[in-house]
């Protein structure tokens, strides 16, 4: 190659080098378990509030990358486990406003809704689960329908002050199980906790039954869309089988 040729090439390879670290550079170096999401890793980066950092957790056996936003603190504990505490706004699954910390202290309203997901044993824990509580309630009679819901009683009246059991069953096999809870006085509300399951993965969502209720399949259809989402993201990133530090296991792990 001629050396008027050489010298030019040589220059352009020495700039593209000198950009490609600069713009490395630019971006955080962040702790092991966390990544910027693929293709906004600069806005990610600017933002400092780090919200939108992806953090890799695998529950039984499935990888995840959710956004730091979503995560009950401290979020740094959420790793390989049995369980993921997570907070929601209601109306469209987004994160929890800034002071995510003080949201789940102050306790649920009607503008978000708390997801606890545990491994499960089987892959329709629910269904058990559902069966074994109501046989021991008495809930053994559907005395009517509700949203598309069974409403179960005791023709015993056993355990009336348990509050309110519902089911969604096709077949014989029960889907999903919602406990509304009684209400102790005129100045509190009844609050429904809603269990669903999809493979090993088992959902529990929290919320006033006066607003959540009535919206319950929308409530598991983006239940199941959010997690379908962050387990794309962990694809993106490459993170199925990639190691994670057993030194960083929840304390839920070990109790």
């Amino acid at each position: 190659m001629k050396k008027s040729i050489l010298i030019p090439v040589i220059l352009l390879a020495a700039v593209l080098l000198y950009l490609a670290n600069a713009h490395s550079g630019d971006l955080p170096k962040l702790k092991p378990g966390f990544y910027l999401p693929p293709g906004k890793e600069k806005s990610v980066a600017e933002n400092k509030s780090g919200r939108e950092v992806l953090k890799h957790v695998r529950v039984a056996g499935i990888d995840y990358a959710i956004p730091v936003g979503y995560f009950r603190p401290p979020v740094e504990l959420y790793i390989d486990q049995v369980a993921i505490s997570l907070g929601v706004m209601k109306n469209d699954f987004s994160m929890l406003p800034e002071n995510t910390e003080t949201v789940f202290k102050k306790g649920f309203g009607n503008e978000w809704v708390p997801i606890l997901t545990t491994t499960t044993i089987g892959p329709r824990t629910v269904n058990s689960f559902a069966e074994i509580t109501m046989k021991r309630r008495g809930r053994n009679t559907v005395l009517r329908e509700e949203y598309g819901l069974d409403l179960m009683y005791s023709p015993e009246g056993k355990s009336p002050d348990h509050g309110e059991m519902y089911i969604y069953k096709h077949g014989d096999e029960i889907l999903t199980f919602i406990r509304c809870s009684k209400p102790q006085d005129a100045n509190s509300v009844s609050v429904c906790t809603h269990h669903f399951d999809d493979n090993y993965i088992k959902y529990q969502l929290s919320y006033q039954k006066e607003y959540g209720l009535k919206e319950w399949r929308d409530l598991e259809q983006k239940t199941q869309a959010l997690f379908k989402q962050f387990r794309q993201n962990a694809e993106e990133l490459g993170l199925k089988d990639v190691a994670i530090d057993p030194s960083l296991v929840h304390p839920l792990v070990h109790e």
